[in-house]
């Protein structure tokens, strides 16, 4: 389904950090260094100060999705699929899903689950549970559902 799961955090003035990386056991980990930087590409920019509707939006909790696209020097693609939100304890994350797949929906609706664990009481532990029940998953067959346990 994914070839990576990469949640990354970062904060003002501070650069951004890879905390957590799901991939396969066999996967290069760092091939994902870059990672953070694609889900904060402004952290190295110098911004002027950030309008009043931008804080409020982020208190909100609204969802903020983008994608990316990484090629590779054979032309190969890799789709990037990120969530950035705010944790309860007010840190700024990331939620990256890498994958050769291009189904925007579909992720997008795995990143609102994601969000809501990561922004629940489950916390780290739920996130990391989360991510490797999905990974198990593989794929499925199309029109059937998705359905990722979050106990261990």
């Amino acid at each position: 389904l994914f070839e990576a799961f990469v949640v990354s955090a970062a904060g003002p003035g501070v650069a951004p950090v890879m905390m957590y990386c799901y991939a396969p056991r066999d996967a290069n980990l760092m091939q994902f260094n870059a990672i953070p930087e694609f889900s904060f590409p402004e952290s190295g920019l110098k911004l002027p100060p950030s309008s009043g509707e931008q804080d409020e939006a982020e208190r909100a909790g609204l969802r903020k999705t983008f994608s990316f696209v990484l090629t590779g020097g054979d032309g190969a693609r890799l789709h990037g699929f990120c969530r950035r939100y705010t944790t309860a304890a007010g840190t700024q994350e990331a939620a990256c899903i890498l994958t050769q797949h291009c189904w925007y929906d579909i992720f997008c609706k795995i990143l609102d689950a994601f969000q809501d664990t990561a922004c629940s009481q489950a916390g780290a532990a739920g996130v990391a549970t989360f991510a490797r029940n999905l990974q198990a998953q593989g794929l499925v067959e199309p029109g059937s559902a998705v359905r990722v346990p979050l106990e261990g």
